[in-house]
């Protein structure tokens, strides 16, 4: 196998799950509710169901049945790398573009931390006043670096079970 190979793959998946990712952001959008607070970690589900699905294509279409965990690694990083960046980029460009988007994000955010310490779940005085100084200073970028390392980091170890789990050895000839 050429590293051509691998590199297409990853690009196909990667960008699918870029793609799908800023679907859902859209259509989180277009229904009215604000995407930056009610993504709700389904574009960690998208990830590594495109990193599952590079390593089976692969294994199952291109490399007869065989998939060794280097390979499903060389494969399920450079997926889980494109698909957080790319999508990250794309949602710090769209909260740029469209500035009511923050601001709706942090007013959200404020009356989130307002109703947690209205109902007992923040008890700390101090903690809930800190929290609510600290809201201005949340940019576009700070929070798209946010999505991509939570993104990043957590697919990134995901991706050595699911290398392990999809990982198949050739069966020797009997």
């Amino acid at each position: 196998m050429t590293r051509n190979i691998y590199l297409r793959i990853a690009l196909l998946f990667g960008l699918l799950g870029a793609t799908l990712i800023l679907t859902y952001f859209l259509a989180l959008y277009a229904t009215g509710t604000n995407p930056l607070a009610e993504m709700n970690r389904l574009d960690l589900l998208i990830i590594l169901l495109c990193v599952l699905f590079a390593m089976g294509y692969f294994r199952d279409r291109l490399n007869r049945g065989v998939l060794h965990f280097w390979q499903g690694l060389v494969l399920g990083l450079p997926v889980v790398l494109l698909s957080a960046l790319v999508s990250s980029l794309v949602i710090y460009g769209l909260t740029r573009w469209i500035p009511d988007l923050f601001s709706e994000y942090l007013n959200h955010m404020g009356k989130l931390i307002e109703a947690d310490y209205q109902s007992g779940r923040i008890k700390d005085a101090r903690y809930y006043r800190n929290l609510l100084k600290s809201l201005p200073g949340v940019t576009p970028f700070s929070k798209a670096l946010d999505i991509f390392l939570k993104n990043f980091f957590i697919c990134f170890f995901a991706t050595g079970l699911i290398a392990m789990i999809m990982r198949r050895h050739p069966r020797p000839d009997r």
